[in-house]
């Protein structure tokens, strides 16, 4: 104990001599030419080999709110302002301190959907509405929708038209109509949470009204009319569920058709949406980046560098926000338009990682520090 209580004395004092601002709640470790690097060595050694391991869930809570990233002063490590960091094994700082016990240090450790929500908690509500709304689905028989004629949509995808925009796809609506309404059938005699089941319940009465209405709400929900249902909110979840599985053999087919380089744009190819997360394939220097869909879930090639939301390709106003223990998963954010885009940079946990509601803390952390959310996402956060 009286070694800790010396080392840690030593400690405040580099800190308090070698660091600027005294210590102030803005002030961060960094090297500039007037700084000795074994002082900078000595005080982060010392302080994680003391310190780090006893640290609390809740004190990494209180941590992560208090100083996830800020703008930096300038000097070799700063937060990304000056360059983007070329992979996920570049230097970010320690936004977060887990309990040992809680870490997810390799992005490439497989995490199952139980070790996550150990560890998150808070995503036990969202994960559970999910679970009955997907094990519901998978009850609906599905019919297979007719795949286009690939020749003749050629010219519409070089133009970039999106597949479900396309005049010349021909893609037949009836079929997902009849999904749409067979999963709020089963949702509505499913027993859903406060609030969830009292609307799906008006969903259900809602397009049982009116024999037009599921093609207005299918229409509406591929952005090719309008529907003015009584909970929009919910009738996109559940509806881009159901259009989800129904085209997934269509994207399927889609994606083994077309040729990534022609496309390389902002919006997915499939719908049009804009991405819901994004992710690093492949290592460095041949790494790319694939956007995803939270809609219709196609994942597309798009540049490496570069802002899908304002087009951005800047390098100086890129940037990133690195949450330790996250299992790979991090904030890109551009200094532009204020847009950020989640990304998933490991491997081995894509489709548990790329769900979007697993992440729904890196939303609230983002919106904390100013960061708009842009991109399309089926749940609706308290903003």
């Amino acid at each position: 104990m009286r070694f800790l209580q010396l080392s840690s004395s030593w400690a405040a004092f580099f800190r308090w001599r070698y660091w600027p601002s005294h210590g102030s709640e803005q002030s961060r470790p960094y090297f500039s030419p007037g700084h000795s690097w074994w002082c900078w060595a000595w005080y982060s050694t010392a302080s994680m080999w003391l310190f780090w391991p006893w640290t609390s869930e809740a004190q990494c809570r209180r941590t992560l709110r208090k100083v996830m990233p800020r703008a930096y002063s300038s000097g070799v490590f700063r937060s990304a302002s000056s360059r983007r960091p070329s992979s996920s094994t570049d230097w970010a700082p320690d936004f977060c301190l887990y309990s040992r016990e809680n870490r997810l240090d390799k992005p490439n450790d497989r995490v199952t959907q139980d070790v996550w929500l150990s560890r998150h908690s808070y995503l036990q509500p969202v994960a559970q509405l999910h679970a009955l709304v997907e094990t519901a689905a998978a009850t609906i028989p599905n019919e297979d929708p007719c795949a286009p004629i690939w020749d003749n949509y050629t010219a519409d995808f070089k133009e970039g038209v999106p597949l479900l925009a396309s005049t010349a796809a021909l893609t037949d609506l009836t079929a997902a109509e009849n999904v749409l309404v067979l999963i709020i059938e089963k949702l509505a005699s499913t027993p859903l949470p406060g609030k969830v089941a009292q609307e799906t319940k008006a969903l259900h009465s809602e397009l049982h009204y009116d024999q037009d209405a599921p093609r207005q709400a299918v229409a509406w929900l591929l952005d090719r009319g309008v529907y003015a249902s009584a909970c929009p909110g919910l009738l996109h979840y559940f509806g881009w569920i159901a259009l989800a599985r129904h085209f997934r053999p269509m994207v399927e087919a889609f994606a083994a058709w077309r040729d990534e380089e022609r496309w390389l744009r902002s919006y997915c190819p499939t719908c049009g949406s804009p991405p819901s997360m994004a992710q690093l394939v492949g290592t460095d220097p041949a790494r790319l980046r694939l956007l995803c869909c939270g809609c219709c879930k196609t994942r597309w090639r798009y540049r490496r560098t570069g802002c899908p939301f304002c087009e951005n390709q800047n390098d100086r106003s890129l940037a990133v926000l690195t949450v330790e223990a996250e299992g790979g998963l991090r904030i890109d954010y551009c200094e532009s338009c204020r847009g950020y885009l989640k990304t998933y940079a490991g491997e081995g946990s894509d489709n548990l990682l790329l769900a979007d509601w697993t992440s729904l803390h890196l939303d609230l952390i983002a919106r904390d520090h100013g960061l708009r959310r842009l991109a399309t996402s089926l749940y609706t956060l308290p903003f």
